[in-house]
């Protein structure tokens, strides 16, 4: 169990980055709706999803690293404010 959620974590993080990322841009040009909802679900799910070989949450654990527990848990709290 520990060895499956060790390999699906980073990818969750770092597919909820990627999400952060485009749920602040957003916030930023529209006004407060469910379209922040929608974008953010859309963009998580979109980078699990394996394109060619690896998904894009894989190509941005390659480029960013893996992040700490914490930072995942500030994001996750930051993302549905």
């Amino acid at each position: 169990m520990s060895d499956t959620m060790s390999q699906i974590l980073p990818h969750l993080g770092a597919a909820l980055v990627i999400a952060s990322l485009l749920l602040s841009l957003i916030r930023r040009l529209t006004e407060p709706g469910p379209l922040h909802i929608a974008v953010f679900v859309i963009a998580f799910v979109a980078c699990l999803v394996p394109l060619l070989e690896y998904s894009i949450s894989h190509y941005a654990r390659v480029l960013t690293g893996d992040l700490a527990i914490t930072s995942l848990i500030w994001l996750g709290f930051i993302s549905i404010k």
